[in-house]
């Protein structure tokens, strides 16, 4: 019989807020709605075929466009935003003896190989070791990591924390078990094969204790040490600094849900208590919890506080990752837009359409852009041509669709070349004109995530650490 904390680990959420779980992310009369709605147009296709199609460049043209001059204004934003924060990150002063205790939860899994990276990466935080409660949360039958964990011989500052086996086996159901030992006043997560700033804590503090509104969690940024490695490294540390060096400001600033990262996010353990912590069903329970804060009026705010991590070298494992990245992603999505009326109020407009097109349209573009290409792709090679009896706006319709996805391949150049220069990448410069060819790899992981999310959607595709031969560059 499982115990008490394993089963509000597990089903705290959906027992309390069954709406905000993903238990069951897909329901029967959304299937039955999908198949319809398919079925329509289908049948409207084959009985117009040109109308379809125009429809169907139209409607790509407007998602391309309305992704693209979003992606603009939050880089944007986001450049301005990030700026001043850089310029002006400061650290907690409070003396030692007054700092507050902080937990930090570290899950792991079959992580034999990092844990002496990880290990010294805690020690060297400039922070009291009194006053660091760290949890290395392991599953009760993982019996590699927790020997390797004894054999290690770490400090007091760390404890075991051994999480029974329930299903689904998922890092925030770990999490959420370990919550329940955590003795801090605020708590953050750190992964396996993370190097935290060593002032990172403090700096949180800061921005804590020192906003005009107090937010909910603090969202330090995130890279990859091994960016060097080989080509998809370099790609995967443009897309990252992309996203933690603008996107996330921009949202910050524009006051739009931020999707939180998997890692380095710092909360109140009293507020991240009250929202019932992660979603153990959800494989990107960050990402949700970050929509479900702003969805309780409160808000996330970003700090100039970078955390190393550790790229997939393969395109397996990267596959694998984005896999997950995806279908989690496609989870937060259906369970936050069940009552989309709800979530507009509690959201605003702006904030309803940010959520929009940063969480549900670039997937949705990802699986059509491959059918679109094709067509296009046809087109231009003479391989489909009309009669000649369309209109002349058709063909207007259909010469403007071409335009969008070349804009659309050339922003994303730009956005590359922008990461580069802001991270004085210049080795890397000639690696965004590539930049585009990385998106291909996403639209196969999004149908491979698809098919995921119907057949098991809470599997966790585990991500192997401790790979790759090259360190951080202090």
């Amino acid at each position: 019989m499982l115990k008490k904390n394993t089963i509000e680990a597990r089903d705290s959420l959906w027992k309390i807020q069954p709406a905000y779980s993903a238990k069951t992310p897909i329901r029967t009369r959304d299937i039955y709605l999908f198949c319809g709605i398919m079925l329509a147009i289908i049948l409207l296709a084959i009985k117009f075929p040109l109308l379809a199609l125009a429809t169907a460049f139209v409607v790509t043209g407007v998602f391309y466009t309305a992704t693209m001059l979003f992606k603009i204004i939050l880089m944007a934003f986001g450049y301005f935003a990030a700026s001043g924060a850089e310029s002006k990150v400061l650290k907690s002063g409070t003396s030692d003896k007054d700092l507050p205790i902080y937990t930090i939860l570290i899950p792991l899994y079959k992580e034999s190989r990092t844990l002496p990276k990880l290990i010294a990466a805690i020690e060297a935080l400039d922070y009291p070791h009194s006053k660091l409660d760290v949890k290395l949360i392991v599953e009760e039958d993982d019996e590699l990591t927790i020997n390797a964990i004894k054999s290690l011989g770490a400090s007091y500052i760390f404890e075991m924390i051994k999480v029974p086996f329930s299903l689904p086996r998922t890092k925030p159901k770990a999490c959420n078990y370990a919550l329940k030992f955590a003795r801090g006043e605020y708590v953050t997560i750190y992964d396996a094969e993370d190097e935290p700033e060593p002032d990172q804590l403090k700096k949180v503090l800061y921005k804590f204790q020192h906003s005009s509104e107090k937010p909910a969690c603090v969202q330090a940024r995130l890279n990859y040490f091994n960016r060097d490695e080989n080509i998809l490294t370099r790609m995967f540390a443009i897309e990252y600094s992309t996203l933690f060096d603008f996107t996330l400001f921009g949202l910050e600033r524009l006051g739009i849900p931020i999707l939180l990262g998997g890692t380095s996010n710092h909360f109140r353990t009293k507020t991240l208590r009250q929202l019932y912590a992660w979603d153990p069903y959800n494989v990107t329970e960050d990402a949700d919890l970050g929509i479900r804060i702003y969805k309780e009026n409160m808000y996330c705010s970003m700090v100039w506080s970078l955390t190393k991590e550790e790229a997939p070298i393969s395109l397996w494992a990267w596959m694998k990752q984005r896999t997950r990245w995806i279908k989690g992603h496609m989870q937060t999505w259906l369970v936050h837009m069940r009552h989309p009326i709800r979530l507009y109020k509690k959201l605003g407009l702006i904030g309803f359409i940010g959520m929009q097109l940063f969480l549900g349209a670039p997937t949705l573009i990802f699986m059509i852009s491959p059918i679109m290409w094709l067509v296009w792709s046809l087109f231009i090679s003479g391989v489909f041509r009309l009669d000649g009896t369309q209109p002349d706006w058709y063909n207007s319709v259909l010469y403007l669709s071409i335009i969008l996805l070349y804009l659309g391949i050339f922003m994303q150049i730009l956005f590359a070349i922008a990461a580069t220069l802001k991270n004085k990448w210049r080795g890397m410069v000639a690696y965004s004109l590539a930049f585009p060819f990385y998106w291909v790899l996403h639209c196969v992981a999004s149908f491979r995530a698809l098919w995921q999310l119907i057949k098991c959607p809470h599997y966790w595709e585990k991500t192997t650490h401790g790979v790759t031969n090259f360190t951080s560059k202090k």
